[in-house]
């Protein structure tokens, strides 16, 4: 038997075997990070619409795992932030070789 022959009895034996089945963990994790890194969040900045939905996504999924808060208020505790900005206009650099 030559080797194109070889292969082509094989065929049907590749064609049959049964798909591989993604891992359950890995498929959810992958929707956890499908969902936390959607634009639908609008990038999550500090103090913002699409953190704090992340921030109760999360908790959700927490409480929905048996896990207790360790705050005093629950899930979420409010906190204060700072923002800074440069001021002026910004630094470049120029490589001249």
């Amino acid at each position: 038997m030559n080797r194109l022959h070889a292969i082509i009895l094989a065929l049907p034996l590749v064609a049959a075997a049964p798909a591989a089945q993604p891992d359950p963990l890995a498929r959810s994790f992958k929707a956890h990070m499908d969902f936390l890194a959607d634009d639908l969040l609008e990038g999550r900045g500090l103090g913002s619409r699409g953190h704090e939905i992340a921030a109760r996504y999360v908790a959700g999924h927490f409480a929905a795992l048996g896990l207790t808060p360790a705050g005093t208020e629950g899930w979420q505790q409010r906190v204060t932030f700072a923002e800074s900005r440069m001021a002026g206009a910004p630094a470049t650099m120029v490589l001249d070789r």
